[in-house]
């Protein structure tokens, strides 16, 4: 259910009217425009934040049509990408990761838990596993471009299995 939990959603950030995310979303940061406002600018951040937390409203029978994977985890949004088709900088997207680990450590405990990025394109293997290091479960889904199939990677710390 995702009850507990805490997920970063690095992309391109959410719309906050959106009735599916209500109540779910803690706004993080827009790394793009540098201020407090992750705006989606083109619903990719929305939809997966969707996929992740979302629940649709209880209908006349009482139930709940469509939720994500975990409609009970919190979600912080970091804006690193904009535009359609998404793109950014690696600045944007390593500073976002710091945040999540300098917030972490600020509070001594997990407040997030978990990282969705949705990247395309080449990245330096070794920058993300020393930037993803104090961050607990980190997933990026890297064959968005539709030309490459490279996967999905994720890292864990040791933190993890401690």
């Amino acid at each position: 259910t995702g009850e507990g939990y805490s997920i970063a959603v690095l992309d391109t950030g959410f719309n906050e009217k959106h009735p599916a995310l209500a109540g779910r979303v803690i706004p993080g940061w827009d790394f793009v425009y540098d201020d407090n406002n992750p705006a989606d600018d083109s619903g990719h951040g929305t939809h997966v934040a969707g996929i992740i937390a979302g629940q649709s409203a209880v209908d006349a029978q009482g139930l709940v049509r469509y939720s994500g994977v975990a409609p009970r985890a919190r979600l912080t949004i970091y804006r690193c990408l904009q535009g359609s088709p998404a793109a950014g900088s690696d600045s944007w997207v390593i500073k976002a990761l710091q945040h999540i680990a300098d917030r972490n450590e600020a509070w001594g405990t997990l407040t997030v838990h978990g990282v969705n990025l949705s990247l395309s394109g080449p990245y330096n293997a070794e920058v993300m596993k020393r930037t993803t290091d104090e961050v607990v479960g980190l997933t990026g889904h890297a064959a968005n471009d539709r030309r490459r199939r490279v996967g999905t990677h994720t890292a864990t710390t040791s933190s993890t299995t401690s």
